[in-house]
């Protein structure tokens, strides 16, 4: 498992956070067959999901909402 950089430009999951009201916070995982060859803090979102492509076996999504007290 790597992590990369978040919307944040942060390496790493810090928890929900949102700023008013109920926010949604999607999260996905994928099994895949290789491991891709890319550095976690230059790889953007688009060139993680082209470097996937063709080599996903599985897929989980969770949707969770979240309001601060």
């Amino acid at each position: 498992m790597k992590q990369g950089k978040t919307s944040f430009m942060k390496t790493g999951y810090k928890g929900p956070k949102p700023p008013f009201g109920i926010h949604r916070y999607f999260f996905n995982i994928y099994a895949l067959d290789k491991t891709l060859d890319l550095s976690p803090a230059k790889a953007s979102k688009k060139k993680i999901m082209k470097a996937m492509d063709g080599h996903v076996l599985a897929k989980g999504a969770l949707m969770g909402r979240y309001k601060n007290q």
